[in-house]
């Protein structure tokens, strides 16, 4: 998480920041800012990034249940075509 002042020049930018080690890719995909209102005449935002911790909290089964339900219904559907076309042409 970081509090920046967009109306500072570059160097002074950021005015606090707070970076656990997270993945680089995170920082870019997941980066959230929001636009603060103007206070003391100046511009302010804050940029959050979640961590690591964040999404293995939050993981579920379901993508593994699908993944699995979506090959036993292929399976079962490619045994049943070569199951016909073994009694329609033998």
């Amino acid at each position: 998480m970081s509090l920046v002042d967009e109306s500072a020049p570059v160097i002074n930018h950021t005015l606090h920041i707070h970076k656990p080690s997270v993945d680089e890719k995170l920082l870019i995909e997941f980066e959230y800012h929001k636009q603060l209102p103007e206070f003391a005449g100046r511009t302010w935002k804050i940029v959050g990034t979640p961590t690591v911790g964040y999404f293995s909290e939050r993981r579920s089964i379901l993508p593994y249940v699908i993944f699995g339900s979506g090959l036993i219904i292929v399976i079962f559907v490619t045994s049943y075509i070569y199951w016909l076309f073994g009694r329609i042409c033998g």
